[in-house]
């Protein structure tokens, strides 16, 4: 029986070394969270309920990778693609808006205490 690596090898040869790593990565990882006691099948992948199921609580910019990598493996399952194209969409959309995420907004410096960073810095870079 083929592994996924191979699998993903064959089904689309122009990938990069980089790129069947992670996805590899990515689906032996999902695979063993979804199947927890079972020796890996690349037939389950085709029970494309189970792992959109799985993915459904995942944020979309992340799930679209997971999607990305199961639609390489399974180039025939049409459930993956129409998940992937949407969650790109929706990626697209809200990057059009130009808002900041919730992690974004969290971790954001302003501008007034930017400049106090700046200021501290080169005060002690002076020294």
């Amino acid at each position: 029986m083929p592994t996924i690596l191979e699998t993903l090898k064959h089904n689309r040869p122009t990938l990069s070394d980089s790129s069947l790593k992670t996805y590899d990565s990515i689906l032996s990882n999902l695979y063993k969270k979804i199947f927890t006691d079972k020796e890996l099948d690349l037939a389950k992948f085709n029970e494309h309920k189970k792992f959109i199921s799985f993915l459904k609580n995942m944020e979309g910019s992340k799930r679209k990778t997971y999607l990305s990598a199961l639609v390489v493996l399974c180039p025939n399952c049409d459930e993956y693609k129409e998940l992937m194209n949407k969650d790109g969409q929706e990626y697209n959309a809200q990057k059009k808006l130009q808002k900041r995420t919730p992690k974004e907004e969290e971790n954001w410096v302003g501008q007034d205490e930017l400049m106090s960073i700046y200021d501290d810095i080169e005060t002690d870079a002076k020294k």
